[in-house]
């Protein structure tokens, strides 16, 4: 019964707003990004406003043709 209930409150949602496939889009360059790199620095994340650190103080730099595993 909970499946159903959630059917048809899903169905009272408000539609989503469509997709802007048009070529006046501002898009990136086809050839962006050519080469990068990724640097953290002291990187501090957690879930929510209040919630304790998940991720306490990393620091990484990844080269622009390193593998990351």
């Amino acid at each position: 019964m909970v499946s159903v209930e959630r059917l048809m409150a899903y169905g009272k949602l408000p539609p989503e707003a469509s997709l802007d496939t048009s070529p006046n889009v501002n898009m990136p360059n086809k050839n962006w990004p050519e080469e990068g790199s990724i640097n953290m620095h002291d990187l501090k994340l957690r879930y929510s406003a209040g919630d304790p650190l998940v991720l306490k103080g990393i620091t990484c730099d990844i080269a622009s043709t390193e593998k990351v595993y």
